[in-house]
């Protein structure tokens, strides 16, 4: 595969199309194979509690501070007639609902994100339409900006970028190819930084890891002289509270993050050798049909009755 992106001419966009068609995986499926679950498993759980809570206690709460007795007797009676396996079912898969509008915040947060950006690039105001249900994002991107000399050089970059197994200490393949997009390289109070975007209640451990390879990949496709300008001095995370309208804002420096992209470097090793085990499980497999095949064409023995 080296040897035949060498010799593509046509720029940064076919290799980068090459690559995805061939499989390479993107960041984001190499960094998902670490473990998330923990908070994940408390976030679930919080939201079930929460389910019930908003169906019968809040009202039943505020029936009780008011001292409505007929409004307790009511609520009180409307539990005991509700079907309580619908809604336990309901509580069980409500983190399901909230994960699937989590996901739609995160991704119109992103693109408000990107147009913003692309009109800072251009010199455009940026005073656009902004949906209600990211309203508290969108506040934590304006507040940052006005809070921090930010000059955007790119917006949701396509990247590309390949390891060498060897300086890993990984066995097998010589060089293992990965894409992504980044979000945005800007510089940050005269600090050139790759930024990572995100819309979680937390930064958690996979984020400097993601942030760190969409880094290594840019720094490596502007030494390769397919992307422009300079290589950055770090990475960071800008976390958009949806709750409470305010920016969080983690800057890792340069030692910092080679030593996250260690890390990705590992993991990427990781995915490309279960790729392979599971290229050659399905080999075996394929052989030991084809071998029970022949075994079937054979003439069976027949005993001689002398």
């Amino acid at each position: 595969m080296t040897e035949e992106i060498k010799v593509i001419e046509a720029g940064w966009e076919s290799i980068y199309q090459e690559l995805s068609d061939q499989g390479a995986p993107h960041v984001t499926k190499i960094t998902g194979q670490l473990d998330k679950s923990t908070p994940l498993m408390y976030w679930a759980a919080g939201l079930s509690f929460d389910y019930m809570k908003e169906l019968f206690l809040d009202p039943l709460r505020v029936a009780v501070h008011k001292k409505s007795e007929d409004e307790i007797f009511r609520l009180i009676n409307q539990f005991y007639d509700t079907d309580i396996g619908f809604h336990y079912k309901k509580a069980k898969s409500y983190h399901r609902e909230k994960s699937k509008e989590a996901k739609d915040i995160g991704t119109y947060s992103h693109e408000l994100a990107h147009e913003m950006f692309l009109r800072m690039i251009e010199n455009e105001e940026i005073e656009i339409p902004i949906d209600p249900d990211i309203v508290k994002p969108a506040e934590a991107l304006l507040k940052w900006i006005a809070d921090n000399d930010v000059t955007p050089v790119l917006s949701e970059q396509k990247v590309f970028g390949s390891i060498m197994a060897s300086d890993f200490g990984l066995d097998g393949t010589p060089e293992i190819f990965y894409i992504g997009k980044l979000d945005v390289k800007s510089f940050v109070n005269n600090r050139l930084l790759i930024i990572d975007l995100k819309a979680a209640k937390g930064i958690y451990n996979d984020h400097p890891i993601q942030v760190a390879a969409y880094d290594y990949a840019h720094n490596q496709m502007v030494e390769n002289g397919l992307l422009e300008g300079p290589q950055t001095e770090g990475t960071a995370i800008l976390r958009l509270d949806k709750e409470t309208g305010f920016p969080e804002f983690v800057e890792y420096n340069r030692e910092q993050t080679d030593e996250y992209f260690q890390c990705f470097a590992h993991l990427c090793g990781y995915v490309h050798m279960d790729r392979q085990r599971r290229e050659n499980d399905k080999a075996r497999k394929k052989e030991q049909r084809e071998r029970e095949k022949e075994e079937k064409k054979k003439p069976k023995k027949t005993e001689d009755p002398y």
